[in-house]
């Protein structure tokens, strides 16, 4: 069991590169892959900015606390909020998941959003490189980009993308184009 408990990034993260491999850049504000069992994560804020920007990059997986989740057991985010901009740029050779706080969820254990705010803008852009998978696809949210496991449980409740008090609208704004 992992815990952090009134923790806060406040520090950028930026990743550039080429990766022609099969891995995926799995990038967060906190946790790059999270594939441990029971985490969680309470009052904890992230500030700094979280960037990719690659060529020929096959699934990047980039969110604001967590790239990736492929965990053996629970996770919970609980009363946290990503300030920062998660960005994702370049060229890609396959699908892209992006969220505010968790890039991509892949496996069938429970997640648990709750009483969190995402005030950070969640920004794709870029191309698909040529003759890439016609399947790409583009998973963008203020949360979660995408949960792919097919028995995935994910629980968002009492959250907030945005803020009430933005009056240009530009907090927690999703872009994706």
């Amino acid at each position: 069991h992992h815990n952090f408990e009134s923790t806060h990034n406040k520090g950028s993260i930026t990743v550039t590169g080429k990766y022609v491999s099969s891995g995926h850049p799995r990038v967060g504000g906190f946790i790059g892959v999270e594939n441990t069992t029971n985490v969680e994560l309470k009052l904890c804020n992230n500030e700094g900015n979280v960037t990719v920007t690659t060529t020929e990059t096959p699934q990047p997986q980039v969110g604001g606390f967590i790239g990736a989740d492929t965990n053996k057991g629970s996770l919970s985010i609980i009363q946290c909020e990503n300030k920062a901009a998660i960005t994702n740029s370049g060229l890609v050779t396959n699908s892209i998941y992006l969220g505010g706080f968790i890039g991509l969820k892949n496996t069938a254990n429970p997640t648990t959003i709750s009483g969190s705010k995402n005030t950070g803008s969640v920004t794709l852009s870029g191309n698909q490189t040529p003759g890439a998978q016609k399947s790409t696809r583009y998973f963008v949210g203020g949360f979660l980009g995408a949960a792919t496991s097919g028995t995935s449980k994910v629980t968002i409740s009492s959250c907030i993308n945005g803020d009430d008090n933005d009056t240009t609208h530009t907090k927690g704004t999703v872009t994706a184009g």
